[in-house]
């Protein structure tokens, strides 16, 4: 993916392109500059392998442990938040994310922010205005934004596993009216 063109330019926001697109020397390879790019550093590729298969392994491990807590007591709002923090890792994982797959992360942040409205129309304001600066989508402003939204629902499903009582509200059934 990093070897084609295509592939480097700035609406690409997976997280392996993104990495090589600004941390690497790849824009001095004539045929490989891509149009619109930030560059950070100009360091060996290696480096964004490496930190890219940190990243993968770190959101796997966190998954993990989380569906591994949350298989004590399996309610409704475990599974979603389960399917939220599946989501940001989801796109991390993928090579090639367009702009319009982020579009995603409104799940995670339903599930992470669900009482604070404040911070939904902050970060859907910062989404936006992501979009309209091609440095920012350069430089992958989605992409961190999903990695703010996983840390947010990991640290809920944490919660509410640990402290089962926490939400207890949003777990439970509603009763039928009569």
């Amino acid at each position: 993916m990093v070897e084609v063109v295509r592939g480097l330019r700035y609406n690409n926001q997976g997280l392996a392109v993104t990495l090589a697109r600004t941390f690497t020397d790849y824009n001095e390879v004539p045929h490989l500059a891509a149009k619109g790019s930030v560059q950070l550093a100009k360091l060996p590729v290696e480096f964004a392998w490496y930190t890219y298969y940190a990243v993968i392994a770190i959101l796997g491990t966190v998954l993990a442990w989380l569906t591994w807590q949350a298989r004590r007591e399996p309610t409704p709002i475990r599974f979603f938040g389960l399917y939220a923090l599946a989501i940001p890792a989801m796109l991390a994982l993928s090579p090639l994310v367009w702009t319009h797959y982020f579009l995603w992360l409104v799940v995670p942040a339903l599930y992470a922010l669900e009482h604070r409205r404040t911070w939904v129309i902050g970060l859907a304001l910062a989404s936006v205005l992501a979009v309209f600066s091609i440095p920012a989508r350069a430089l992958g402003a989605h992409m961190l934004i999903g990695f703010a939204l996983f840390g947010l629902c990991a640290a809920r499903l944490h919660a509410d596993t640990a402290n089962p009582s926490l939400h207890a509200d949003t777990a439970a059934e509603p009763s039928p009216s009569a």
